[in-house]
């Protein structure tokens, strides 16, 4: 599962699923701030990603230790177009064609 974070820079995909692909490349660890604004150690690689039949490749994705889910930054979510119904609890991601 990921959630959408328009506050985090970077995408951010569990450490356990990345382990799973073949031939990834880890570029170096970076630091980066959690939540609670805690500086850590993160690994950082190169993946190529499908999101809603769009494919971004050579993203650089930051690993995480969380297991339950992932985090689609800003990096991916400025190819798309957002539109949120807080009312209804709804949103829409819709690829942004310019």
């Amino acid at each position: 599962m990921m959630k959408i974070d328009t506050g985090s820079s970077r995408t951010v995909i569990p450490k356990k699923i990345l382990n799973e692909f073949i031939n990834l490349r880890k570029i170096k660890d970076i630091n980066c701030f959690d939540y609670n604004g805690d500086k850590k150690s993160m690994p950082l690689f190169v993946v190529n990603l499908k999101i809603l039949g769009n494919t971004f490749m050579d993203r650089e994705i930051i690993g995480s230790d969380n297991p339950e889910y992932g985090l689609i930054g800003r990096d991916i979510l400025s190819q798309y177009i957002l539109t949120c119904d807080g009312p209804k609890k709804k949103f829409e991601l819709e690829f942004s064609q310019e």
